[in-house]
């Protein structure tokens, strides 16, 4: 799992004077950072971690491509196609 940032946020009286915009960047910021050392002690947690995340929508997207097919015939591999052509 990915570790939080330790850092905490400046305390509220300095938040208060500052925009709102500037709190959102520095969390934003926090978050970078602490997903880049995440990133480089292991990446392939991290990998796995968005793929796990963008699961639905891939399998959506591969599935949308075959939601137009009428016919779907399924050869098999190099063998299948060598069936199919005649034999001298």
């Amino acid at each position: 799992m990915l570790e939080r940032p330790r850092q905490t946020p400046p305390s509220s009286t300095v938040l208060l004077r500052r925009p709102r915009y500037a709190r959102r960047a520095w969390l934003k910021a926090a978050g970078i950072e602490a997903r880049a050392k995440a990133l480089a002690t292991n990446q392939d947690a991290v990998i796995a971690q968005q793929i796990a995340e963008n699961y639905p929508s891939i399998v959506a997207a591969a599935a949308s491509s075959l939601s137009n097919i009428d016919n779907l015939v399924v050869l098999n591999g190099a063998e299948g196609m060598e069936d199919m052509l005649p034999r001298p």
